[in-house]
């Protein structure tokens, strides 16, 4: 009965985050966010519909992920470039939202 209820609680939850799912706002760096989706399907150079299979969210970036209509695999676009070509860079947006934090602290 235990594994029964826990089981509903996950499917309770699962729904829950399906329905929240990209709500909200977003901040994006427009010319960044559309030559990335411009540059269509990293795998097989497809056109991008503009419809997000899943997000993950990195501060106040975002990465999102498409599903390619010609190849079926996923492409991840983030909304920010980073600060540096590093994987664990941080996102532009994240970096200059603490610069402008600090230095209103100084002021």
């Amino acid at each position: 009965m235990e594994n029964l209820t826990k089981k509903k609680k996950n499917n309770l939850t699962n729904l829950i985050q399906f329905q929240n799912r990209h709500v909200g706002r977003r901040i994006v760096d427009v010319d960044y966010f559309g030559k990335q989706f411009n540059r269509g399907c990293s795998y097989c150079g497809g056109v991008l519909r503009f419809n997000i299979c899943n997000e993950v969210v990195r501060g106040l970036a975002s990465v999102l992920s498409f599903r390619c209509s010609k190849c079926y695999k996923t492409t991840n676009i983030s909304t920010s470039d980073t600060v540096d070509v590093d994987d664990n860079a941080p996102y532009s947006v994240n970096a200059k939202v603490a610069l402008g934090k600090y230095i209103i602290i100084l002021i």
